[in-house]
């Protein structure tokens, strides 16, 4: 499990209390262990972190970090950051050598020649390639469709979906007051 703190800046400070201005935007940072950083960073092959206001996913980013703004106030908010470590090897492509094979009929002359004309066949085998999804960062407020995602932690989640056992999870949750 991944250990760290989630914190809120807004105008180049990070702010102490649970208030936060609805006139500015708002830094969410993951802040993790100095040990469970270089760990991850060293070993993962993919690190995401998930996105959650008040149990509505908002995407997720390769880094740490969320742009949010809080534009009503006199509310209480609930942010939740699930960080996703995995360790699966990447997936490899190995794409198969063009095949070219020629044929060439010559047939003996006769009293009457008549040459046919060489055939030439040339064979492409298929090729497959697999691309692993590219991870954008998604700083606007559009929700996207959540029909099909499940995520271990959040919103009280813990037992509805296990954890995968071949990732390392880190799940942060802080509420704030909007002024």
């Amino acid at each position: 499990r991944l250990n760290g703190n989630l914190t809120i800046s807004q105008s180049n400070h990070t702010l102490q209390s649970s208030y936060v201005s609805s006139a500015v935007e708002s830094k969410i940072e993951i802040n993790l262990r100095k040990g469970d950083v270089d760990y991850i960073t060293n070993k993962a092959t993919e690190i995401s972190t998930f996105w959650f206001i008040d149990c509505k996913y908002y995407g997720q980013t390769s880094d740490f970090v969320f742009k949010y703004n809080f534009t009503k106030p006199d509310e209480e908010r609930s942010i939740e950051a699930l960080v996703v470590a995995s360790y699966e090897p990447p997936t490899t492509t190995t794409v198969a050598p063009t095949t070219t094979s020629t044929t060439t009929t010559t047939p003996a002359p006769s009293n009457n020649t008549t040459l046919k004309p060489a055939v030439t066949t040339t064979i492409k085998p298929s090729v497959t390639t697999t691309l692993k999804p590219s991870i954008q960062t998604n700083t606007s407020t559009a929700v996207p469709e959540t029909k099909n995602l499940s995520f271990p932690y959040v919103c009280v989640n813990t037992s509805m979906v296990p954890p995968d056992p071949k990732k390392t999870y880190g799940y942060f949750q802080r509420n704030v007051h909007v002024k």
